[in-house]
């Protein structure tokens, strides 16, 4: 296994943090610990120290595995697999309620924004509440830039989602559908022309319509019940 020269130097020690190579080391602790509280993401810091993410991260969030035997057979590796799985849907459930960015969360798990759609789905935690804009007037009819991306960009996060996870739609499932539809009715309602809108989310403007009559109806509909 080839061993870095520059161990533990913060210059360029990022290339070979490919290797699972054991504790760290009270320093690499410390650098660690430094980074972290700047908000440097695991694998940043795993390269600066020239280690292993995994490494890094169990240095500094442990999980607790020490009731398991550290026996090669399949039935402690599914029980410590449940305790791990256990171990990140807590730390998820604090970081979603806790209102982390889903980019934060993204790198703190090194996983996509789809996953965590999918983990807040099967955990069953609450969509996020969208930010409250200002109404436009119904004769404004702006195109959409920067502002239109931030706003629709904060409603894709409420859903466990980045814009770019929606625009283009992959499928036409729900989980896709009904955040787009959030989007459209939102922007629309906020000034923005049904032809812009369609632009930033890569569909037609008879499609803006109809989606966000669709999320009204439903608004509608939640507050009848």
């Amino acid at each position: 296994m080839t061993v870095p020269t520059n161990h533990g130097s913060l210059a360029s020690a990022g290339s070979y943090a490919t290797t699972r190579r054991g504790g760290l080391t009270n320093d690499e602790i410390r650098q660690a610990k430094a980074l972290r509280a700047k908000n440097w993401g695991w694998q940043n810091i795993a390269n600066v120290l020239g280690r292993c993410r995994e490494d890094v991260q169990q240095a500094l969030e442990p999980i607790k595995l020490e009731a398991i035997p550290a026996l090669n057979s399949t039935e402690v590796l599914v029980a410590r697999s449940k305790i791990e799985t256990e171990a990140r849907d807590r730390r998820f459930a604090e970081m979603w309620s806790s209102n982390a960015s889903v980019a934060d969360i993204a790198d703190h798990f090194a996983v996509s924004s789809n996953t965590i759609n999918s983990w807040r789905l099967r955990l069953n935690l609450p969509s996020r509440l969208a930010p409250k804009l200002a109404m436009r007037s119904a004769s404004t009819s702006k195109t959409c830039g920067v502002e239109a991306e931030r706003i629709a960009e904060s409603i894709a996060n409420t859903y466990g989602f980045c814009l770019k996870d929606l625009a283009p739609a992959p499928s036409r499932s729900y989980r896709y559908s009904r955040p787009r539809q959030h989007i459209m009715s939102v922007l629309m309602q906020s000034g923005y022309s049904t032809v812009s809108i369609g632009t930033l989310l890569h569909t037609d403007h008879g499609t803006v319509s109809y989606g966000a009559q669709s999320h009204r109806r439903r608004q509608a509909q939640d507050m009848a019940a």
